[in-house]
């Protein structure tokens, strides 16, 4: 890494953690994700990701518990060699949620790992979203020292896209667009359709998506952003996605149309296969939560955070602040502008009883910081009102000042 962006993220990171707003080590036993306590202080969790609150329900607990109890924390052994029962019971139901072959892992991270080195050669071109996550770039940087050639578009710019495809499609074997299904900071969505249109005119195109903030959210069966429409079937989409967050369990999913490819990572992803298991009680819940996926009771706790996300758009709208997120996801945004105000503000918002994200640099451009939120299905309407008018108050005293 370079001296002074290394010096640089130091130096904001000082800043945050000196405002007590991150890095923080909470108690969050007995507030469902919901409330945590700082120092004994109630706050209202406004910065978690388990969407649908499935890791809460209690039958999903108790098939944790249970695993354990039958099987111990984990199975301490590679998969090449022997793997828990859990693993093949959660992997089929998880082949019914996606209508597709799956390999099941351990977390997005180790999936982009294991399967883009195996996907890509230098015969290919990346072109990767300026937003796209950041254990993607990771790879991204690996995989261009091993001499692929990698190019960028700014976020979303699909022109952009567009015109590196006709200037490249005659020069390599096949080219990848590197994107988000639902964008971490933002929240917005991947545009499905204008991709497809891509896709059905250049041959060439294959599209890697990270859905990790898409699953469980969106879908018939919660398949996430990526592959609830009109690119479900489509034979050059690969996704991973992250057991973690709206599925409420652990572990992460690679998912393609090709069981050929699916098994060419399950047997040669390193990764994945040497990076220990994922654990008993995670596999537990992981069956549970697969099953309330593959019935009709997964709308109920779609439908609770959709409510929860329009109260807390049209309060938002009414405030008039400058919100900068896509309104049909659990992942706010709302502008700041400079770094010391995002870190004041956060602080004063905790203050009030509240705990949000601050999104700052480098996730963000520098002038561009914003108060991230999420919201979950176990969240209240009365916590969202509330919240929502403190976060109006907040920012209304501060620009007077």
């Amino acid at each position: 890494m370079n001296e002074n962006l290394r010096d640089s993220l130091l130096s904001y990171t000082d800043k945050v953690i000196s405002a007590d707003i991150c890095y923080l080590t909470v108690d969050d036993g007995g507030g469902e994700g919901v409330i945590i306590y700082k120092d004994n202080k109630p706050l209202v969790n406004m910065g978690n990701c388990g969407y649908l609150g499935l890791e809460h329900e209690a039958k999903v607990k108790e098939a944790s518990i249970n695993a354990i109890n039958k099987h111990g924390l984990h199975l301490s052994s590679s998969r090449a060699y022997i793997s828990s029962e859990l693993y093949q019971s959660l992997e089929e139901k998880l082949t019914k949620i996606f209508s597709r072959p799956v390999v099941l892992a351990q977390s997005t991270h180790l999936i982009h790992m294991a399967v883009l080195p195996l996907l890509i050669s230098r015969k290919d071109l990346i072109i990767s979203d300026q937003q796209v996550h950041r254990s993607v770039q990771f790879v991204i940087e690996y995989l261009t020292g091993q001499g692929v050639k990698n190019k960028h578009i700014l976020h979303s710019r699909l022109d952009q896209l567009t015109n590196l495809l006709d200037k490249n499609k005659g020069s390599y074997s096949k080219i990848w667009y590197f994107a988000d299904g639902i964008y971490s900071m933002f929240g917005d969505r991947a545009p499905n359709h204008q991709l497809l249109e891509l896709l059905n005119n250049y041959e060439q195109l294959h599209i890697y998506f990270d859905d990790a903030h898409g699953m469980s959210c969106f879908g018939d069966k919660g398949q996430g952003w990526s592959l609830s429409g009109c690119l479900k079937n489509h034979p050059r989409v690969y996704v991973a996605t992250s057991l973690r967050k709206g599925f409420g369990a652990e572990g992460a999913v690679f998912t393609c149309q090709d069981e050929k490819t699916c098994k060419l990572i399950r047997l040669m992803g390193g990764p994945i296969v040497f990076g220990g298991p994922i654990s008993n009680g995670g596999l537990g819940a992981g069956t549970v939560c697969a099953d309330i996926h593959l019935s009709n009771e997964l709308v109920t706790f779609q439908d609770k955070l959709n409510k929860n996300v329009q109260h807390c758009q049209a309060l938002l709208e009414q405030y008039g602040l400058p919100v900068y997120s896509d309104p049909l996801t659990p992942i706010f945004f709302v502008g700041v502008g400079d770094p010391d105000n995002g870190v004041r503000l956060s602080r004063k918002i905790m203050e009030r009883g509240f705990y949000c994200n601050v999104a700052m640099f480098p996730v963000v451009p520098k002038r561009h910081t914003g108060l991230r939120f999420t919201l979950t299905a176990r969240h209240t309407p009365s916590q969202i009102s509330e919240f929502t008018a403190v976060l109006n108050e907040v920012l209304n005293s501060d620009s007077e000042t």
